[in-house]
């Protein structure tokens, strides 16, 4: 059983909704859609799974804003820089944070963040802080494959290319 708990983090990306595979409807009954405020969100989520289910296996962090300001490096706003890193990284490496321990209690599952494939080619169109972002995101997910292998913990990026999304569709 997996269970995907994805939610707004500082207010992004509020369509999110949990999402199970291989789950009861009395399953999903059981769970609440979160609204990440803190890595205390993070935690209580992961709590509520491992209550559930007893045990984590699979933790899917998918994060990820881009601002209309998000340009080139050189006339990219601060605050775009700032809001960015803090959903798009700091928010992957909360899920991680507060997921890792459960992963290690259950004796090792899998980690799945979701980057981009900006992350290796960079963008067509100017948008430096969420390339950046992405790039991060695939180097953290690297490194933790690294520490974690040991412990039968795997960590992988998934790099999706364009998707007809309406996030895309105000680019084009």
């Amino acid at each position: 059983k997996v269970l995907v708990v994805r939610g707004a983090y500082h207010g992004a990306a509020p369509w999110c909704t949990p999402t199970m595979f291989g789950v009861t409807e009395a399953d999903r009954a059981n769970l609440a859609y979160f609204t990440y405020n803190s890595i205390a969100d993070f935690d209580a989520a992961v709590a509520a799974a491992e209550e559930h289910f007893g045990k984590l296996d699979v933790m899917y962090n998918n994060a990820g804003i881009s601002m209309a300001d998000d340009d080139g490096p050189t006339n990219t706003p601060r605050e775009v820089w700032e809001r960015t890193l803090q959903v798009n990284v700091i928010g992957v490496a909360e899920c991680c944070s507060a997921g890792i321990p459960a992963l290690q209690r259950a004796g090792g599952g899998s980690i799945v963040n979701v980057a981009s494939f900006v992350a290796h080619l960079g963008a067509a169109t100017p948008q430096i802080a969420y390339t950046a972002s992405k790039g991060a995101v695939l180097s953290m997910t690297r490194e933790i494959a690294t520490v974690y292998a040991r412990e039968n913990i795997r960590a992988n990026a998934l790099c999706p290319g364009p998707i007809m999304t309406p996030l895309l569709a105000k680019f084009l």
